[in-house]
């Protein structure tokens, strides 16, 4: 396979260019903005990451669903019914319409409940900041646009969530990074022109819509001829009532999931001295950037892992997951012990005032990012069977992390961070997600298959912890 075909490498790359464009942006940033803009342009960012909550879970149910149209079956069929044997597997179009046309209708109306909601409450909280910079139309302006945009990207999902399940990753991923090259540069020099906070804004809002329109392109190129069905209003929320279970347990746990994360470094950086909350939110930024590294291989072949299911092709599948699973996690555990091993000389080297936690602290929380990866894939893994565990598996877990590291604090202060989370996802998340995954998939789901993917990546990390620690 060409590079520029292979989906992990694709995913790679535009995931480098975002990372890599706001090391590059944020430093123009800081150099040619008022501190109150840059605070206003944190914001901003900050409002629009929130895109995922709006989802609900639609579009990891809605692409797992085309994964089984491509092969020919349903997630909305009887379970008997829902596979199609591997050498009758083709495209179900008119099951892919359904899907399509039921997308459509869904993601115009959260389109347009998000501009709502940003225009109403969202207003709110951006107006005292905003009052607060030298021109505030400016950020006036430049809000109007955010919440247009931000619309616009919501009913947009449906031809990224379309590609995801039609396994066009490597295609959507590449022009993704494409994008990035031209418009984060674009940011870069209307800061240096003197462009300012509403400059910055439209340079990068002007990305986000042409990365919709991208998506729109390629999806309408894929759907030529195929998906002209036009659904009544009874037949579209039929599809869509169909699909509600399952997209509100993953909604449930990406939010348990997400709020959790993001609660507990708001929380350090409330209760600790400003030094020491700063390197703990480096740390937690730096295990984030890790797992999303390591994650790709197995998340992109999430439509393949879907497509085999539906076909009913459980060797393939389990040879596939298997390889998928041990490169991620080999991945993480490689990126964690090297960081551990370069950051604090590169942070002496660049005369960085934010110090790195200690080795136990950073060595704790890799431990427990590592659980987190382990029953995060099992999680998705279970999902191509259409049952879903994340709203328990998350909330149980969050609920644990949070009970020990409060648990622990008067203690271990800042350690009972990492040490908590250690003890949710090592102790519950990470080894009832891999029971539950494992009894889908039958005789090839034993123990043997979790042995043969995650000890030895467990058995690494845990090996250089007790040499590191001596």
């Amino acid at each position: 396979m060409r590079p520029l075909e292979s989906p992990s490498l694709m995913a790679w790359a535009a995931l480098a260019v975002r990372l890599v464009g706001f090391a590059v942006v944020l430093p123009a940033a800081l150099a040619q903005l008022s501190s109150a803009e840059v605070s206003v342009w944190l914001l901003f960012s900050t409002i629009t990451s929130l895109q995922l909550l709006v989802d609900f879970g639609f579009g990891a149910t809605f692409s797992r669903e085309i994964a089984y149209g491509f092969a020919g079956g349903s997630t909305l069929a009887p379970t008997a019914q829902s596979r199609v044997p591997k050498e009758e597997a083709r495209p179900d179009w008119a099951s892919i319409s359904r899907t399509m046309a039921a997308m459509r209708w869904l993601y115009r109306r959260l389109g347009l409940a998000t501009l709502l909601l940003l225009a109403t409450l969202g207003t709110l909280a951006v107006a005292r900041p905003i009052g607060r910079i030298e021109v505030p139309v400016d950020g006036w302006l430049g809000w109007i646009v955010i919440v247009g945009s931000t619309a616009s990207a919501i009913i947009g999902n449906a031809n990224s969530s379309f590609l995801l399940g039609a396994n066009r990753i490597a295609q959507m991923k590449r022009w993704e990074a494409c994008n990035g090259l031209a418009f984060i540069p674009l940011q870069v020099v209307v800061l240096l022109a003197g462009g300012g906070l509403l400059g910055l804004v439209l340079a990068a809002q002007a990305g986000v819509l042409s990365q919709v329109l991208i998506n729109w392109v390629l999806a309408r190129r894929m759907t030529a001829g195929h998906t002209g069905e036009k659904l009544s209003r009874d037949e579209t929320r039929a599809v869509v009532r169909g699909l509600w279970p399952a997209a509100w347990r993953t909604a449930v746990g990406t939010i348990s999931s997400f709020g959790v994360q993001q609660g507990m470094a708001i929380a350090m950086a409330n209760v600790l001295a400003a030094g020491e909350a700063a390197s703990v939110q480096v740390a937690l930024r730096l295990v984030q950037i890790i797992s999303q590294f390591s994650q790709v291989p197995f998340y992109t072949k999430i439509p393949v892992f879907n497509r085999l299911r539906a076909m009913g092709a459980d060797a393939d599948l389990m040879a596939l997951v298997n390889r998928a699973i041990r490169l991620s996690l080999g991945l993480f555990v490689a990126a964690a012990i090297a960081t551990d091993l370069a950051i604090r000389p590169i942070l002496d080297l660049v005369g960085s005032q934010t110090t790195f936690p200690s080795p136990l602290f950073w060595l704790l929380l890799a431990l427990a990012g590592l659980f987190e990866r382990i029953g995060a894939m099992h999680v998705q893994l279970l999902m191509t069977s259409n049952r879903m565990i994340a709203h328990i598996a998350n909330v149980v877990t969050a609920v644990a992390w949070i009970g020990a590291t409060v648990a622990l604090w008067p203690s271990l202060a800042a350690t009972a961070l990492p040490l908590g989370m250690l003890i949710a996802y090592a102790g519950f998340y990470a080894p009832w997600s891999s029971y539950k995954s494992r009894a889908s998939m039958g005789p090839e789901g034993g123990l043997a298959f979790e042995l043969r993917t995650s000890a030895l990546p467990v058995a690494v990390l845990a090996a250089y912890f007790a040499i590191a620690m001596l």
